[in-house]
């Protein structure tokens, strides 16, 4: 190659088309192209041979895919130049590189016919190229490797696939043989129309095929029935993985592109990282992250999820969008990738809007996942938060209560389950800040998901007694449990209570339907609801029953059991003239009687 600008000249392929000296891109105009491809043309019929190499040669250095493998195929067969099969194979490759399939399939003809030192797989992945972008031949040759198990495993399947597409390639060799298995239903099921419709498309090479043609006749044409292969999109990507390991990023990411449209959505991320990184097509950082989303969202791809949380949360190919790219990283967790926590961690960590707590929370999470170093750094943010509880508790015995509610709130803020507790106490108290039981409660609620005994009572009692919080006996009677089974202060003794009250509260609904029966005069059930709401606790339904034990209303007069049970509704803290019970059941009785029928 020559420098038009400062005349320097260079060995080249094709490919390196910079000048080392000036570093100009050499480029060849299209009116230069067009004249030197008319060149070929009157060397070719003129039978110029030397000309038309020449012509070729100079096409081919300017990276001219079909020129280069023309030019190959000028050194390989020694047609106008010196013979030269290690040239060739330089020419293949170069033209192969820009996905031109007949290179592809010579170049792997050289590699398996000449000693190149290439391995079988090399070879083998230069054959799927070319059957890739279109070359019969190629397919043709895949299905025999499958056949006999050539640098294959033996699949009949796999055979007929690519026997397929080199006859609808017109590969006549494909074709006679596709042709005579659908005569023969050998392998397929038996379709003489499919057969006659096969050699009709291609031109017999020898006597036996102009025979087996002459005698399918020309029947009525029909389609070829397509083959199809469970894991034909996973194959193909496997080759463009390939394509990337031996250096090949532009096959790899047209590889990808082909994987995609036959619905392998988890290409995108592959092809994402190519355009992420330049390798094999322009660099194009949002083309990148439109495809790290979509593998993210249709594939669930995780590797995926972190890239695209990153571009979110630095605005890279796009408007950045934190909350987002936490969201994707969150999702990544939940589907065990410790990698995503310990970002979390950083982002919270060094991240905008730092949030040490939940810094902390996710390198804990990282560090249980089995990161090493989320490990390392947990361990450093737990000795921060041990000495800022020190220093807390120090201020608070020193009656430096602003202090202290500082420090027990940074401590807090990093999920320390005693700093939480003391907070709260100091919201439950007043001390330090106002009183604000709603407050309590949630750092009651923080230190209790920690297993923070002192918290969990304080949390049950709160939502006993409806402080701060709706009162909840059910919630409070399962935290109140906890505590009474580690014998924490006088937990049982405000289970016994609880367990009073709702008696109580039960007793008052059958007191209620004790009275509906009442004033519907069925006497007998109402006395019966009412003993049973007096027997659970219901200090009003005491004094009732001693009511109607001293006028013997429903029962027989006795005036021993109204005083017992006009004491026991006392002891309850009940007494008749709250409201005039008395009064109000005598007046009850009264209409009872004079609405009785006679």
């Amino acid at each position: 190659m020559k420098c038009k600008k400062c005349g320097a000249e260079w060995e080249t392929t094709g490919q390196s088309l910079v000048c080392p000296n000036c570093e100009t891109v050499a480029v060849l105009q299209p009116k230069e192209q067009q004249f030197l491809w008319e060149e070929v043309k009157k060397a070719e019929q003129l039978q110029d041979r030397a000309l038309r190499a020449e012509c070729l040669e100079q096409l081919a250095a300017f990276g001219n895919k079909k020129a280069q493998y023309l030019y190959g195929e000028v050194l390989r067969t020694g047609d106008g130049k010196e013979k030269s099969v290690t040239d060739a194979v330089v020419w293949y490759k170069a033209s192969a590189k820009q996905l031109y399939a007949p290179a592809a399939y010579q170049l792997y003809c050289c590699l398996r016919d000449y000693s190149f030192g290439s391995s079988k797989r090399l070879n083998t992945f230069w054959l799927r190229v070319a059957a890739e972008f279109g070359s019969a031949p190629a397919a043709y040759e895949i299905a025999r490797c499958y056949e006999v198990g050539d640098g294959m495993e033996v699949s009949h399947r796999y055979s007929l696939y690519w026997l397929t597409r080199a006859a609808k390639a017109g590969q006549a060799e494909a074709v006679f043989k596709l042709a005579k298995m659908y005569a023969t239903g050998d392998g397929v099921e038996k379709n003489v129309a499919v057969a006659s419709s096969l050699v009709v498309t291609a031109h017999p090479h020898s006597l036996g095929e102009f025979l087996f043609s002459k005698k399918l006749g020309r029947g009525e044409r029909v389609s070829i029935p397509d083959i199809e292969i469970p894991t034909r999109e996973e194959d193909r990507f496997a080759l463009g993985v390939q394509a990337e390991q031996e250096a090949e990023p532009a096959i790899a990411a047209n590889i990808y592109f082909l994987c995609i449209r036959g619905g392998n959505v988890s290409a995108n991320y592959n092809l994402a990282c190519c355009y992420a990184e330049g390798k094999g097509v322009a660099k194009d950082e949002g083309e990148a992250r439109r495809r790290f989303e979509a593998a993210a969202n249709e594939a669930n791809h995780t590797g995926a999820m972190m890239k695209l949380a990153d571009y979110l949360i630095h605005g890279i190919g796009g408007e950045a969008d934190r909350e987002a790219g936490i969201a994707y990283y969150e999702r990544a967790v939940a589907l065990g990738v410790a990698e995503a926590a310990y970002r979390l961690a950083q982002e919270y960590h060094h991240g905008e809007g730092s949030d040490m707590g939940k810094a902390y929370r996710w390198y804990e999470k990282a560090a249980a996942m089995k990161h090493v170093e989320a490990k390392r750094e947990a361990d450093i943010l737990r000795e921060k938060i041990a000495v800022l509880y020190d220093n807390a508790v120090a201020a608070q015995q020193a009656e430096e209560y602003d202090k202290a509610f500082q420090l027990y709130s940074l401590a807090a803020k990093m999920s320390h389950a005693g700093a939480c507790y003391r907070l709260a106490q100091m919201y439950q108290n007043g001390v330090g800040t106002k009183r604000n039981m709603r407050r309590a409660v949630y750092y009651y609620n923080e230190a209790s998901k920690q297993g923070h005994l002192g918290s969990v009572y304080c949390l049950g009692v709160c939502y006993f007694k409806g402080e701060g919080v709706a009162c909840d006996y059910n919630v409070a009677n399962r935290l109140l449990t906890i505590a009474a089974k580690q014998g924490y202060g006088d937990s049982q003794q405000m289970l016994n209570e609880m367990k009073r009250r709702r008696h109580v509260k039960t007793g008052r609904k059958f007191y209620s339907i004790s009275t509906v029966l009442y004033r519907k005069g069925e006497v007998g059930d109402a006395i019966r609801f009412r003993s049973i709401a007096a027997q659970l606790g219901y200090a009003r339904a005491m004094y009732v029953m001693g009511c109607h034990y001293e006028f013997g209303d429903g029962v027989p007069l006795d005036r021993e059991k109204a005083s017992a049970w006009y004491s026991r509704a006392a002891r309850a803290g009940f007494t008749g003239e709250r409201g005039n019970v008395k009064g109000g059941f005598l007046h009850a009785r009264k209409e009872l009687l004079r609405n009785r029928p006679q």
